[in-house]
């Protein structure tokens, strides 16, 4: 029988800005070992990025919103709803705000997962030459 996972909320290192402290980590921990993180980023600490400035044409984010992502779960734990669950602990952590998150078009499990937590699903945009499907949602 596995042990329950236990969520860790990590702050952000002083040089990273303040909105970036603001912007939790959520590590999910089974047994001691970690088996899941989820980042939150201020739309500011990454606009430098091209293919987050690529989204952002496409899609210009609604004040106060943050990046959601990456997302990573180990193998062995996904398709048990450590996804589903990392992102409620976010949303309780930065309610009433609106997040943005991409995914690879090829990406089929990342995409259905996005779908069954009902993020609403925002079109398409590409990048070079990849596709990306747009998701958000407000805590």
């Amino acid at each position: 029988m596995k042990m329950a996972v236990v969520f860790q909320f990590v702050k952000r290192p002083t040089g990273s800005g303040a909105q970036c402290r603001k912007c939790p980590i959520v590590v999910a921990r089974r047994d001691g070992v970690v088996v899941g993180y989820a980042l939150a980023t201020s739309i500011a600490a990454k606009s430098h990025v091209g293919i987050v400035q690529t989204m952002l044409r496409a899609f210009p984010a609604p004040p106060n919103c943050y990046l959601y992502g990456p997302v990573c779960v180990t193998e062995s734990e996904r398709g048990n709803g450590l996804a589903a669950m990392m992102y409620q602990e976010m949303r309780k952590r930065l309610p009433g705000r609106t997040a943005m998150s991409f995914v690879r078009f090829d990406n089929i499990p990342s995409i259905r997962t996005n779908r069954k937590m009902g993020k609403m699903e925002l079109g398409e945009f590409i990048h070079d030459g990849e596709s990306y499907i747009v998701f958000a949602f407000t805590s």
